[in-house]
């Protein structure tokens, strides 16, 4: 099952990472089983709106009830907002990177 090898304390976090998605990656899954947690979020503010970083992906939003209304979203729903990304039902616009 994903998750169950122990991570030694003298890895990293990104090798720690890498061993679970390799783990994933193996059972064929395309999330975490129950997880439902907040990626790393770096915000920018613009001149013109606001980007965001999440995860591997960039947001840009235009205004800031916009921004609190995906941020909101986000916290108390992490896996359903994700989900709505992946899907185009965000009002959102996604930067190629």
């Amino acid at each position: 099952m994903a998750g169950e090898r122990l991570v030694e304390a003298s890895e990293s976090r990104e090798e720690a990472e890498e061993v679970m998605a390799e783990e994933i990656m193996e059972e064929g899954l395309t999330e975490v089983p129950g997880a439902n947690i907040i990626r790393g979020l770096m915000l920018k503010q613009l001149s013109y709106g606001y980007t965001i970083e999440v995860g591997c992906r960039i947001l840009a939003i235009e205004s800031k009830e916009t921004l609190i209304k995906v941020l909101t979203e986000y916290i108390n729903n992490p896996s359903s907002t994700e989900k709505k990304f992946r899907e185009g039902k965000l009002f959102v616009h996604q930067v190629a990177r």
